[in-house]
């Protein structure tokens, strides 16, 4: 890595616990992302003292970003359209694809799997989920806000738990709230 700034990004991520098994069904208690590092661009993905996952922008402007599961890492790439693919860390044919719709939302497009949808689901712009094409509630993201630091809850309807794509869906959603919190000044 070229920049300081990915420096320590690698730092961090080195520095991480090693990750536990996403297995959404085993999951308990209150999963969280968390930017254990001030002004740093790296996070993670926890719950009862465990980490699932870790984030971490690749990019100057968090164009590019590396998601890393215990099964497995993959590329989350924004698009100059305001879309999202996601892909393999290897390469190939995107996984998983966001078209973005006004104010924000938008839809997601998982292979062969249905198209969902990505919405706010508040007054406020600090509640974003993921639903069904019925509209029916499957993931929520309650932001949290500290200085300098992003965060966010992360909430399961049961139909959720049995989808075999979860945990790109979590990661998926949280580019979407780190890029919608910073706003459009980048």
């Amino acid at each position: 890595m070229n920049t300081l700034e990915g420096r320590h990004a690698q730092r961090d991520v080195t520095d991480a616990p090693a990750l536990s098994p996403f297995v959404a069904a085993s999951l308990r208690g209150e999963l969280v992302w968390t930017q254990p590092r001030v002004m740093r661009r790296v996070w993670r993905l926890e719950s009862g003292g465990r980490t699932y996952a870790t984030l971490v922008e690749r990019s100057a402007f968090g164009h590019r970003s590396t998601i890393r599961f215990a099964d497995g890492s993959w590329t989350l790439k924004r698009l100059w359209t305001g879309g999202i693919h996601i892909t393999s860390e290897s390469g190939g044919e995107p996984v998983m694809r966001f078209h973005r719709r006004w104010a924000g939302g938008g839809r997601i497009e998982r292979g062969s799997l249905d198209e969902l949808s990505w919405v706010r689901t508040g007054f406020a712009a600090n509640r974003w989920g993921i639903r069904t094409s019925d509209q029916l509630p499957l993931v929520r993201f309650r932001i949290r806000r500290e200085w300098f630091r992003n965060g966010a809850n992360v909430e399961f309807e049961d139909a959720a738990l049995r989808l075999p794509d979860l945990q790109l869906l979590v990661a998926l959603g949280w580019f979407l709230v780190l890029h919608r919190t910073r706003g459009h000044g980048h």
